[in-house]
């Protein structure tokens, strides 16, 4: 698979934030959708496919953690990766997503070195 056909949702609220990872992920010339809320994100997950989810905890309607368990109850193993992105880190909160099936929990702001990283270990840029 070629970083064309690799696609990026990220799942941010608040403006400045998505609009910074939109840029970082853009700069592997990955095809990238943004998504505001929970309900949007579920909706493009399903009709775009996502091959890798950044995924804010906090959305305006529900928590990062809700959204990953109703893409994942409609997806199963066709659920892409999801990094969880929260800008309160607690050790509770990080083995929430563990146990869940997320993939890596960040805090914010994320750096274009974490992002870098995790796009080699998935496959999206050599």
């Amino acid at each position: 698979m070629n970083q064309t056909t690799h696609r990026v949702l990220i799942v941010e609220d608040d403006f400045i934030s998505r609009e910074v990872l939109k840029a970082m992920v853009q700069q592997f010339s990955l095809a990238t959708e943004v998504a505001e809320s929970r309900q949007q994100a579920i909706e493009l997950t399903l009709a775009w496919r996502p091959t890798l989810i950044l995924l804010d905890q906090e959305l305006p309607d529900g928590t990062g953690i809700e959204t990953y368990h109703a893409i994942r109850s409609l997806l199963a193993a066709s659920t892409p990766p999801v990094v969880m992105i929260s800008g309160h880190q607690h050790p509770d909160f990080v083995s929430e997503c563990a146990a869940a099936g997320i993939m890596r929990c960040w805090s914010k702001p994320v750096t274009p070195g974490q992002l870098a990283d995790l796009l080699r270990v998935t496959g999206h840029i050599e």
